[in-house]
């Protein structure tokens, strides 16, 4: 842990929130603007960017 401990907070809220997106996908549907035609996918790889971003969050 040589990184400050609110930068593994921060990543432990993007990685609980991007999990969050494939356990309660209708929370983000309904903020996704409706112009995008593919709800699911969008969602889908937006959790997946957060998980990923949140792991990289604590690689020093």
């Amino acid at each position: 842990m040589t990184q400050p401990w609110h930068l593994y907070g921060m990543a432990l809220l993007y990685i609980v929130a991007g999990i969050n997106h494939f356990r309660k996908p209708n929370l983000y549907y309904k903020i996704i603007p409706p112009f995008f035609t593919n709800k699911k996918f969008i969602n889908e790889m937006t959790g997946f960017l957060e998980i990923v971003l949140g792991i990289a969050l604590c690689i020093p």
